[in-house]
């Protein structure tokens, strides 16, 4: 399966994928409208947020988003939210291939890390194989929440 990333902005045809898959991973106590108005304003955003797609012959596999934060300290870093795979494409090297593109994104822009916040036990260690390091876990929250970091 030859994988492609993409700019949501060239897609906007696929924001009803997109907020689906969304809505049912990270927001299914929201009404449905408001998933596809979230995205929606992504791709209305002129810098940051950036959405991306994976593609596979035009068929939606994964998003994430790209944004350019501002710490406690008031320097920018880049995180990446929203990130997401459809179930039946994942452990196919979608997520991989998504991720190298952001850290080339991310190197191009002149940056040398990227910032990922995971809930649960299972991501930690995906993330882990690719060289993110956790720096910070939050366990008040209801599911254990880790912040990670990857040099580039």
């Amino acid at each position: 399966m030859k994988i492609t990333i993409e700019s949501l902005i060239a897609h906007k045809e696929k924001i009803g994928d997109v907020a689906k898959l969304w809505h049912n991973t990270f927001a299914s106590y929201l009404p449905y409208e408001h998933a596809i108005k979230y995205w929606e304003n992504v791709i209305m955003g002129n810098d940051y947020p950036v959405g991306f797609i994976a593609l596979s012959d035009q068929k939606f596999l994964g998003v994430c988003k790209l944004d350019l934060v501002k710490d406690f300290d008031n320097v920018l870093k880049h995180w990446i939210f929203d990130f997401v795979v459809e179930p039946e494409y994942r452990r196919c090297g979608v997520a991989t291939e998504m991720i190298n593109f952001i850290k080339q994104r991310v190197v191009d822009l002149g940056f040398n890390q990227l910032y990922i916040s995971v809930f649960g036990d299972e991501l930690p260690t995906f993330y882990k194989k690719f060289g993110w390091e956790e720096i910070e876990k939050n366990e008040n929250l209801k599911d254990i929440m880790r912040i990670m970091v990857l040099k580039l």
